[in-house]
């Protein structure tokens, strides 16, 4: 199963941005080219960094029991 995350800290705008230029895709297939593109554009530096970001999210929604964390992060 195939796993996507948005970069922490890129609103959706920004990634769609990404996506949606150079070239304009025409169909699905030139969409899911972009796609790509755009993700391995990520560095592992900054893949890395959010999955320590995801951890934490984790371990502090554990801690909470499930409750609701925005407020705290």
């Amino acid at each position: 199963m195939e796993q996507w995350f948005q970069e922490d800290g890129a609103t959706a705008h920004i990634a769609g941005e990404q996506v949606y230029r150079d070239p304009v895709p025409r169909d699905i297939e030139q969409l899911k080219t972009n796609i790509i593109r755009v993700i391995h554009a990520i560095s592992r530096d900054r893949i890395g960094g959010m999955f320590a970001n995801l951890q934490q999210r984790y371990e502090r929604c554990v801690g909470l029991a499930g409750s609701y964390l925005e407020h705290i992060m």
